[in-house]
């Protein structure tokens, strides 16, 4: 396997499962060593033990990603470890749902809180530790929600539109100093929620592979791997991009028109 990342560093949140764990698993996988952070302790470690017993090298550490200090803390932790840091990962957000007259304000302030901040966090402390490795790579978790507005979640739209921001402002602040920032902004992933959501729902799993050019959700991994490539040198030149990873969703109208059933002319009749 190509050791994209020997040698390297890197951190990510949000590493107990989903997107995180998968991300974790395959930096460990091309050399790297990855310090994994969540508030899912247990399920954060096994993933930790899952690497180890593959002959990667990796820790795991508590890390409350709305805390300033604690976010500070995992940044001074891969420096004492392993003497630096080369890439951030900055995956790990919560955020509560509802429509504008429905969602409590204090709810809609707590989505600020645990989907915004903790990029700003995460930039905060790591920028310092790539400058003095002489650069490195930021990548974001943010959604297809940062491009383009779903119904009825104002919190949610709102904090990936900033973290999609975030994410440029970065590029271009800390571009000179061999920093490069690009998101992932995955679709429908099957990520612990999501997979529960789309395996008990068959309405609900329907309409997404429907509306999915691809016909279906997305895996962690595929997610996990394009958030590879942003890090990686392969994408020297990337920088400030939001990378759509949503199987074509945003790339059509969003009018669903069986044309075969309803105009089967149109095809040649």
């Amino acid at each position: 396997m190509k050791n994209r990342f020997e040698n390297r560093v890197v951190i990510v949140t949000g590493a107990a499962s989903g997107i995180g764990a998968s991300a974790s698993k395959l930096f460990a996988e091309e050399g790297a060593s990855v310090l994994l952070t969540d508030i899912e302790d247990e399920a954060g470690q096994a993933v930790v033990d899952e690497i180890k017993v593959s002959g990667g090298v990796a820790e795991y550490m508590h890390v409350d990603v709305s805390d300033a200090e604690q976010m500070e803390a995992q940044v001074a932790r891969v420096e004492a470890l392993w003497g630096g840091l080369d890439v951030m990962f900055n995956n790990a957000a919560g955020v509560r749902l509802g429509g504008l007259l429905e969602i409590p304000v204090e709810d809609f302030i707590w989505s600020m809180d645990h989907a915004i901040k903790p990029y700003f966090l995460g930039a905060r402390f790591a920028v310092p530790a790539l400058q003095r490795r002489g650069g490195g790579a930021i990548v974001n978790t943010a959604s297809i929600a940062g491009l383009a507005a779903d119904r009825g979640l104002p919190a949610h739209v709102t904090c990936k539109h900033a973290v999609v921001g975030l994410t440029k402002s970065l590029a271009v602040d800390f571009a000179r100093d061999n920093i490069r920032t690009n998101a992932i902004c995955p679709g429908a992933t099957r990520s612990p929620i999501m997979a529960t959501m789309l395996d008990s729902a068959p309405k609900y799993a329907d309409a997404v592979n429907r509306a999915t050019p691809q016909g279906r959700a997305c895996e962690p991994e595929e997610q996990a791997k394009v958030a590879l490539f942003l890090a990686s040198d392969d994408a020297s030149y990337l920088n400030g991009c939001a990378i759509r990873v949503d199987g074509g969703l945003l790339a059509h109208s969003g009018i669903q028109i069986d044309w075969d059933e309803v105009a089967p002319e149109r095809h040649g009749g």
